[in-house]
């Protein structure tokens, strides 16, 4: 089985997140559902936004994957005893997509590196959970962590053969924020400066604030790393934060 889902991750799941999903078995199954549901509309979504590229020939036998994953998952809901419902939609998928180009092609490439880093990331926290999973759940989640792994190969084999052309750099600032993302809790900082500059390309910044793509400029390495220190040093301690109106970024 292909690893690249391990490459293209720059950070782990926090285990502050391993430890409520199995402290609550009910949320992560009924969010695992709703996580399915969404990857079979994305797919669909693709096909319908760019029939030119017969996407339908590889994402329509995805999206049905998808949808029998979303039934079996129904299944272990109810076989415990759950009642499936709505959960307040998170920021997580929103947040890589706005950080997206808005010109194509570029757009439909970062799509394709976006839906390979989400598979990635359910790939790797269906691995961090197998081991602490009961027999039934632990053979249901490993199949599926195949299944995820093979998707998140598959997205970026699809922008290769379109655009003939290799996927990392697009994949660079996108994992950067979607690592930022799932570790924003752990952050000390008054100021996540992490949270607000990340590298695009050699010598040139992009600027987020709160996840969202505000702009981009030209900068060293060497530049960035002595303005990251300033802000740190300007800005207050945990303990100065109330008094403080500077906005805690994150």
């Amino acid at each position: 089985m292909s690893n690249t889902w391990e490459t293209i991750l720059y950070t782990p799941t926090p285990k502050a997140w391993i430890d409520k999903a199995l402290n609550s078995l009910e949320i992560l199954l009924i969010d695992h559902a709703h996580c399915e549901k969404k990857a079979a509309s994305s797919a669909i979504s693709l096909i319908h936004k760019y029939p030119h590229y017969n996407l339908a020939k590889i994402l329509s036998p995805l999206a049905r994957e998808e949808l029998l994953h979303f039934e079996q998952v129904l299944r272990l809901i109810d076989q415990h005893g759950f009642k499936y419902k709505n959960l307040k939609s998170g920021k997580y998928a929103q947040t890589l997509h706005d950080a997206s180009s808005n010109q194509e092609p570029d757009k439909l490439k970062d799509s394709l590196v976006i839906s390979s880093l989400i598979e990635a990331r359910s790939c790797e926290r269906f691995h961090a959970l197998i081991p602490f999973l009961s027999d039934k759940l632990k053979k249901f989640y490993s199949k599926l962590y195949e299944a995820e792994a093979r998707h998140c190969d598959l997205y970026l084999d699809i922008y290769c053969d379109i655009f003939d052309e290799d996927w990392s750099d697009r994949l660079k600032h996108l994992s950067s924020i979607e690592s930022n993302f799932i570790n924003q809790e752990k952050s000390d900082d008054p100021i996540d400066t992490d949270q607000i500059l990340t590298f695009f390309d050699a010598n040139r910044i992009r600027v987020y604030f709160k996840g969202k793509y505000l702009y981009e400029f030209d900068m060293t390495y060497e530049q960035f790393n002595a303005f990251r220190d300033c802000l740190l040093y300007t800005s207050p301690s945990p303990r100065d934060k109330r008094q403080s109106r500077m906005p805690a970024c994150g």
